[in-house]
């Protein structure tokens, strides 16, 4: 293995990877291909021991599901972690990168298990479509957190 290659429990396309810490965790979270669900990329999570060592299960936490995330291509990438007060935010990218592309959003409780795929809470519909993933993180959670 190369040095700085972050090896997931299969190999298959993925891209568009984040890491933030959280409690004390460093956290991995990816969009990826797997090889046994139909659609092009679904978000994971997992903790590191390193910059490029997952340690944790590697854990589904956002499958393209909603008509408006599967427009074109059933694809979720591209997350930005952001954390206010006690609940942390996923903000990431759904359909196709053209005029439907748009935005979907996780949440969970700051002191959940963040690994276990039922703490995250997602958004079932569509706020608007833009390119920037923390630029919509950061107007959801202004708008709904006070």
């Amino acid at each position: 293995m190369e040095r700085w290659q972050v090896r997931t429990e299969w190999e298959s396309f993925a891209l568009d990877a984040t890491t933030f810490e959280h409690n004390g965790s460093r956290y991995y979270v990816w969009a990826q291909k797997d090889p046994n669900i139909a659609g092009n990329s679904n978000l994971y999570i997992s903790t590191m021991s390193n910059p490029w060592t997952l340690t944790g299960p590697q854990t589904m936490i956002s499958l393209p599901e909603y008509d408006w995330k599967i427009i074109g291509y059933k694809v979720n990438e591209g997350a930005a972690f952001l954390r206010k007060g006690n609940r942390v935010f996923l903000s990431y990218s759904a359909s196709a990168t053209d005029y439907n592309y748009c935005m979907g959003l996780l949440e969970a409780d700051a002191d959940a298990d963040l690994l276990d795929a039922t703490s995250w809470r997602k958004s079932q519909t569509i706020e608007g479509t833009l390119l920037c993933a923390f630029d919509f993180a950061l107007k959801i959670i202004r708008r709904t957190i006070s």
